[in-house]
């Protein structure tokens, strides 16, 4: 029986893993095969020539904060094309609860709120000038959330004292009739 050869192609093309792992840390992305595959070695491309030839050329890299929609990840061999690899996103799933935040859209409308976060992102970039435009983008974004959930709350609270004032004074005139 022939021994069958496998050729491993770690190293062919080294200027284009190079530039595939710049950008990986310019944007501080994640290799999704990476992190679900620490230890494996899997190919999504093969040859049928002699010997065989396997090679992983193609790569799904997200921003970490899409992780939690990856569904599901798998290298299968791909219908009528010598490359394989699937991957689901569920960017609509919405599990309510800790950690799951929601803006309200009628806020994007109300001027204090939209002048509270104008200056609220001003105030950001003053202070992190020299931040990397990928670490500023989450400061300003959590900042938002934070601002956005206490403006929520702050307004909630006055319209149900604004509420609870008119029904009392409805009863008194009510009472008063």
């Amino acid at each position: 029986m022939e021994a069958i050869l496998i050729q491993l192609l770690t190293d062919t093309n080294k200027r284009t893993s190079d530039k595939v792992n710049t950008l990986i840390e310019t944007f501080e992305l994640c290799d999704v095969f990476r992190l679900l595959n620490q230890e494996r070695k899997l190919f999504t491309w093969h040859s049928n020539t002699k010997p065989p030839i396997f090679c992983r050329l193609d790569n799904f890299l997200l921003s970490s904060s899409f992780l939690n929609f990856v569904t599901d990840y798998q290298i299968k061999t791909g219908y009528n094309s010598d490359h394989s690899i699937v991957m689901n996103i569920n960017l609509f799933q919405n599990d309510k609860g800790p950690g799951y935040f929601k803006l309200n859209n009628s806020l994007l409308l109300d001027t204090e709120y939209q002048n509270k976060t104008k200056t609220s992102i001003q105030e950001i970039v003053s202070f992190n000038e020299q931040a990397n435009p990928n670490v500023l983008w989450e400061i300003i974004k959590g900042r938002i959330r934070d601002e956005t959930i206490k403006y929520a709350s702050f307004k909630k609270k006055t319209n149900l004292q604004n509420e609870q004032e008119i029904n009392s004074n409805i009863k008194n005139l009510e009472k008063e009739i």
